[in-house]
């Protein structure tokens, strides 16, 4: 199919006049040089009365529908995207991108066309033209539209719990009034009702136009109050209007000398091209609200990583952006082929920014964040706070204990920010620099997720006992590879170093010994187990540290930091929240710094410890074999009841002592027996329950 002769192209705020040369490989006016003289050019210009006005509303605020809204075609908007053109008026309205998601946008787009101005060009002879033989121009414009463009742009920043469509439609529904107002006699507030004023209310308006305002509008009220004047910012005889479309005849039509111009490319590569940028853009956009989320805003470590991808992904956009600048007039001047763009695009997607693996690496981001803010929540209800300067809280002599909560794999290395600060800084790409995707592998697994559970069970359980020692309860962060995710630190005994908090494990039941046939025993479980697990590493580069057996430790540790929060009510003990590098416990832990030390240590509960064996039950008393406690134990001792009793009854277990004997037992009467392991802070792991018959 033959190309029209003629070329069509918006004018974008740009001064363009009959008879103007343009270079269509730069999308630029040439400046200086004209065809004709202006007497010639009154004496051939034909002006036509073309009056036109529409209005548009749309809620869109991607690249496609801002140019399809100011008629703007294919080859213009891959300018517009390699900054080729400097817009002007309405125009600056293509700048103004969103910068939230949490951002609801409304655009008024209005479109009034004023006269059409052309040239005769078959009035005009060889002869008449100044001689041409350079190649700064490729078409000379012909014919202009004129008019004025304005785009009203409302904007309001939309909470969780609000119905984003619900607002959309109601605005809308408010704007769509604003067509009918074309008379300065009447009141466009009375066009509202009281539901769509309150919609608007809360809504700013930027305006972007091509008239010149005394004062710019700054919310719905004011551009409704300039809306109804626009008619009447064109002038009595349209004196204001600018051009709004152009015209351009190929010079290669007029001079035989001119090289044939070559302005196509190809729409498919166009559509990517666009979609490769507003990716980047987007991007960045999701960035800006992570930074603005509360992990992001406590943990500096969280912060960077987004903030490096934020400024990584910037930094692509513009060198794809000057890249894409640089080579549009050589395709369009045929100095190269358009293979040149197919060859940036699969530079880029085999760059640490390819789509998919930015996604991936987001969507994690994202899901990280989320996590953090429950478990800051959950603890920041028990009065817990993240801390970030310890050497406070270990200088505090208030403070004997302190117990934290610590998250130990934030700041670890990123791969993809490494390899897109490798990727921009150089201009060589390896093979090793494009394996990013293929390494890839997601780090939300089941087994972090239940690590992280148990994490959040034990440490809400050390926040639940209660006790009298002097602990404070803070959450912090600490880089420590060992155990990724989270981990509980104890800085006891004002020790400025912290040991990692693990519980005991669950013990046996007790073995009943001797036992007549008639009696029955019982068990009960009155904990579950607590286990701190070390999970196998699988620091891959490219895999984030939260993984399932680090995320299940990171919930032990939240539960085991709060029931010692609820257990340690002094006032000299304080509970915080830090951060603080701990390779050891990647993910977090809680750490005890005691008695003014500076050195934490990390808390560790007991493990469960083994149900008491009965070998003996004689007259009043019973014999019980107990086995030896994990180190984590500081104190084990035998609990015992009468059935039908609430409290318990404690008989302290001395070290290296196997058997225990239970003395002025009531004869015939049936007791409940089990043991309780006690750790750092009184932290206390019990046994399942057995139960034996007293003798007469």
């Amino acid at each position: 199919m033959n190309q029209p002769i003629m070329l069509e192209t918006a004018a974008l705020g740009r001064p363009f006049q009959l008879g103007m040369l343009y270079d269509c490989r730069r999308d630029a006016i040439v400046p200086g040089i004209r065809l004709w003289t202006k007497e010639q050019l009154q004496q051939n210009t034909t002006t036509k009365t073309q009056i036109n006005t529409v209005f548009t509303v749309t809620a869109s605020d991607s690249i496609e529908d801002k140019s399809r809204l100011l008629n703007i075609d294919g080859c213009l908007k891959l300018s517009l995207l390699g900054g080729l053109v400097n817009v002007g008026g309405a125009a600056n309205f293509l700048k103004d991108t969103k910068k939230s998601f949490s951002q609801q946008r409304l655009t008024l787009h209005y479109h009034s066309t004023t006269k059409f101005e052309e040239l005769i060009m078959n009035h005009f002879s060889s002869g008449e033209m100044a001689h041409y033989d350079n190649d700064v121009a490729t078409h000379v414009v012909t014919a202009v539209l004129y008019g004025a463009d304005v785009c009203f742009v409302f904007d309001r920043e939309v909470s969780s719990d609000e119905d984003k469509m619900e607002i959309a439609g109601e605005v809308k529904a408010a704007l769509e009034q604003l067509k009918g107002i074309s008379s300065a006699s009447i009141d466009a507030s009375m066009k509202l009702n009281d539901i769509q004023k309150a919609a608007v209310h809360k809504f700013s308006c930027k305006f972007y136009g091509d008239f010149q305002l005394p004062r710019n509008p700054t919310s719905f009220e004011d551009a409704m109050k300039v809306f109804k004047d626009l008619p009447k910012l064109l002038g009595e005889n349209k004196e204001h209007a600018v051009p709004l479309r152009v015209w351009l005849y190929p010079l290669d039509k007029l001079f035989s000398r001119v090289v044939k111009f070559q302005h196509e490319i190809s729409t498919g590569l166009s559509t990517d091209i666009e979609s490769v940028i507003e990716s980047l853009s987007t991007n960045e956009m999701k960035c800006s609200d992570l930074l603005t989320d509360m992990t992001a805003l406590t943990f500096t470590a969280f912060h960077d990583k987004i903030n490096d991808m934020k400024k990584n992904c910037y930094q692509c956009r513009l060198s794809l952006i000057k890249k894409l600048g640089s080579l549009l007039p050589k395709i369009r001047g045929k100095f190269i082929e358009d293979t040149a763009l197919i060859d940036l695009l699969n530079d880029h997607e085999d760059s640490p920014f390819e789509r998919n693996s930015l996604e991936q690496w987001l969507k994690e981001k994202e899901e990280e964040s989320d996590i953090m803010k429950t478990l800051l929540a959950q603890l920041n209800d028990q009065g817990v706070m993240v801390e970030i300067n310890l050497n406070k809280n270990l200088m505090n002599l208030e403070v004997k204990h302190l117990v934290s909560y610590t998250f130990t794999s934030l700041g670890w290395p990123d791969v993809l920010l490494s390899k897109q600060k490798t990727y921009l800084s150089s201009t060589k790409r390896t093979n090793e620099e494009k394996s990013f995707e293929s390494e890839h592998k997601t780090w939300l697994t089941p087994d972090i997720q239940k690590t992280m559970r148990n994490n959040l069970k034990v440490f809400k359980n050390l926040i639940g006992l209660n006790s009298s020692e002097p602990v404070k309860f803070i959450v912090a962060s600490k880089e420590m590879e060992n155990n990724p995710g989270s981990c509980i630190l104890l800085y006891e005994n004002e020790s400025n170093e912290a040991v990692c908090f693990t519980p005991p494990s669950k013990p046996d039941c007790p073995i009943i010994e001797d036992q007549p046939d008639e009696l029955l025993s019982e068990q009960e479980n009155d904990m579950n187990p607590q286990i701190m697990r070390n999970p196998k590493k699988t620091h891959d580069a490219s895999q984030s540290w939260l993984t399932g057996s680090v995320r299940e430790k990171m919930r032990e540790h939240l539960k085991i930091f709060k029931e010692l929060m609820t257990s340690h009510s002094n006032q000299s003990i304080k509970f915080m929240i830090s951060i603080k590098d701990h390779e050891k416990h990647p993910g977090s832990c809680i750490l005890v710094y005691e008695n003014g030390c500076n050195e934490a240590v990390c808390f560790t509960p007991p493990s469960k410890p083994d149900c008491p064996i009965t070998e003996d039950v004689r007259s009043r008393q019973a014999d019980l074999k107990v086995s030896s406690p994990c180190p984590a134990t500081e104190e084990l001792k035998i609990l015992y009841k009468m059935k039908e009793e609430k409290d318990w009854r404690s008989q302290t277990v001395s070290k290296d002592q196997n058997t225990v004997t239970l003395t002025d037992l009531r004869p015939d009467t049936e007791y409940q027996i089990k043991c309780a392991a006690v750790g750092k802070l009184n932290y206390t792991t019990e046994s399942d329950v057995t139960s034996v018959i007293a003798k007469v």
